[in-house]
């Protein structure tokens, strides 16, 4: 299946083939009806939540933000599992991935980050 071949790709040794099967997901996130196991699709973005590489990381803040207007809170979950102590690259993801968040949300997110991260808030 789709899913299955995606949990491979984000495991890769190349972060071209992670960044294009994180990309891969942005058709479900699209999905005119939206996606009723939106929390088993971000599952599979665990592998590359911590990734150094700035193609990876763009990819990966752009499909979790894509998936926020119909799915917000899955989104929010989601993003919650990764901020306490989250690593610099962890934090970049959260910082973009939440833009489309309502801003209390984002600001919750953010402060958290600010209290417990590796990294700054710009």
């Amino acid at each position: 299946s789709h899913l299955s071949k995606v949990k491979k790709m984000v495991k890769d040794k190349d972060k071209w083939v992670r960044r294009v099967g994180i990309l891969s997901l942005l058709s479900i996130a699209h999905q005119p009806e939206g996606f009723k196991r939106v929390e088993s699709v971000l599952f599979i973005l665990d592998p590359v939540m911590k990734d150094p590489e700035a193609d990876v990381k763009k990819a990966t803040a752009w499909v979790i933000r894509d998936f926020t207007p119909k799915s917000r809170q899955a989104v929010i979950r989601y993003l919650n599992k990764w901020v306490k102590g989250a690593s610099v690259d962890t934090e970049w993801i959260i910082r973009n991935a939440s833009t489309k968040l309502p801003k209390a949300e984002r600001a919750k997110l953010l402060n958290i980050i600010r209290t417990t991260g590796k990294g700054y808030v710009t």
